[in-house]
C-alpha cells in the first residue's frame, strides 16, 4: 500500500528507499510540492526537496552562520563558505599559506605569532602568583584577578575552576552554589529545586504545601490562613468556630448560636431525645457540653442535676457583674 494514503498500490508507482508510493502522494514532506527533476532527499525517515533538506538539515557556515547551499570547506570540526574560511588575523585567503588553529580559530602561521606576542603583551597579571592569565581562564575576586585554583570551594573544599561562583564573600563550585542560594522549603527545611509554592512569605516543595492539622493536600489548591499557617476548610472553620457542634462540618442552613457555639438548624437538637430545639419557647440545658430538653434533663441522676444548676447561678451572677462594671 501507497506509504502516504495507505491505499493499494497498483502497477504505476515510485519507490523510494524500499516504500511506494502513489505517482501523485510522492511529494516533499515540508511543502507537500513534487520534487523538481524528480531530485529527493531522505532524513529522519522522511523526503524532502533541496531547498527544505537545506533549510532544515543544512550545515551552516561558521563565521555568518547562514546555511551553506552548494561548496563549502570543512576545517577545524565545522564547516564554512568558502569566501568566509580566511584567517582570523588578516583575514586573507588560505590559498598561498596552510592554516594553524590559534585559540580555536584559523590563522596563517605568521598571523599566528603575531596574534600571541600581542597577547603576550597585554595579558594580566594574578593577583596571588604573578603569572600570567590566559583569556577565560581567571577570576575577579577580592578585587583583583586570579587564577580559580588558588581557591577552594567554601564548602566542600574542592579546588575552584572558572565556573566557580561568588556569594556573600566567598567562592562555591556550581553545584554548592546552587545549593546555599536555592529557596529553602519552609516545612523540611531542604532546598527548592525546580517548582515551588509561596505563601504567607515562605516558599514550599509542592507536595509540603499541606493542612497544618489533617497533613493532606489542599483540594484544588484551595487553603484558608489561621494564625499565619495554612488550614484546609474543614479545619479552618473548626478553629475558628465555625463548624456544627454536631456534624463538625460547616453549619447548614439557617445557623444556630448556642452553648458558645453554632449549629446546623436540624442538628441542634436533645441529645437524649433527639426533639429538635429550635421551636419557639423551646428551652436547653447544657450538660457535658451537650444541650438536653427540660424533660431529658430531669432523668438524669440528681447530683448531675444539682452541679448543672449550681453552674448557671453562678454563671448569671457572672454576667451581671460583668454588665455592672
Amino acid at each position: 500500500s501507497c506509504k502516504v494514503c495507505q491505499e493499494t498500490v497498483g502497477s504505476s508507482f515510485i519507490e523510494a528507499e524500499g516504500i511506494k508510493f502513489h505517482d501523485g502522494c510522492f511529494v516533499c514532506y515540508q511543502c507537500l510540492e513534487p520534487f523538481p527533476e524528480g531530485e529527493f532527499y531522505a532524513a529522519e525517515g522522511g523526503f524532502y526537496c533541496k531547498f527544505d533538506h537545506n533549510i532544515l538539515f543544512g550545515e551552516r557556515c561558521s563565521r555568518c552562520g547562514e546555511l551553506i547551499i552548494d561548496k563549502c570547506v570543512t576545517a577545524l570540526g565545522v564547516k564554512w563558505h568558502p569566501e568566509h574560511f580566511t584567517c582570523t588575523w588578516c583575514d586573507q585567503s588560505f590559498e598561498k599559506q596552510a592554516f594553524v588553529k590559534y585559540n580555536g580559530k584559523p590563522f596563517h602561521r605568521t598571523c599566528a605569532e603575531k596574534a600571541s606576542a600581542k597577547e603576550k603583551k597585554t595579558l594580566p597579571q594574578c593577583s596571588r602568583c604573578g603569572s600570567d592569565l590566559q583569556p577565560k581562564k581567571f577570576i575577579v575576586f577580592g578585587g583583583g584577578l586570579c587564577h580559580p585554583h588558588h581557591f577552594n570551594c567554601a564548602m566542600c573544599k574542592e579546588v575552584l575552576k572558572e565556573n566557580c561562583k561568588e556569594h556573600e564573600g566567598k567562592l562555591y563550585c556550581p553545584a554548592d552554589y546552587e545549593l546555599i542560594t536555592s529557596p529553602v522549603c519552609h516545612t523540611c527545611k531542604r532546598p527548592i529545586k525546580g517548582r515551588s509554592i509561596t505563601a504567607f512569605g515562605k516558599q514550599y516543595h509542592p507536595e509540603h504545601f499541606v493542612c497544618s492539622r489533617c497533613e493532606k493536600p489542599f483540594e484544588n489548591g484551595l487553603y484558608w490562613e489561621f494564625r499565619n499557617k495554612p488550614l484546609c476548610e474543614m479545619h479552618y472553620n473548626e478553629q475558628t468556630g465555625n463548624v456544627c457542634g454536631h456534624c463538625h462540618g460547616p453549619p447548614a442552613g439557617k445557623v444556630i448560636k448556642a452553648m458558645n457555639r453554632s449549629w446546623c438548624e436540624n442538628h441542634f437538637v436533645c441529645m437524649g431525645c433527639f426533639g429538635k430545639l429550635t421551636g419557639y419557647r423551646v428551652k436547653h440545658i447544657e450538660w457535658d457540653m451537650k444541650p438536653f430538653c427540660s424533660t431529658c434533663f430531669n432523668k438524669l441522676p440528681y447530683d448531675v442535676k444539682r452541679r448543672v444548676n449550681t453552674y448557671a447561678e453562678f454563671d448569671m451572677k457572672l454576667q451581671k457583674l460583668m454588665q455592672k462594671a
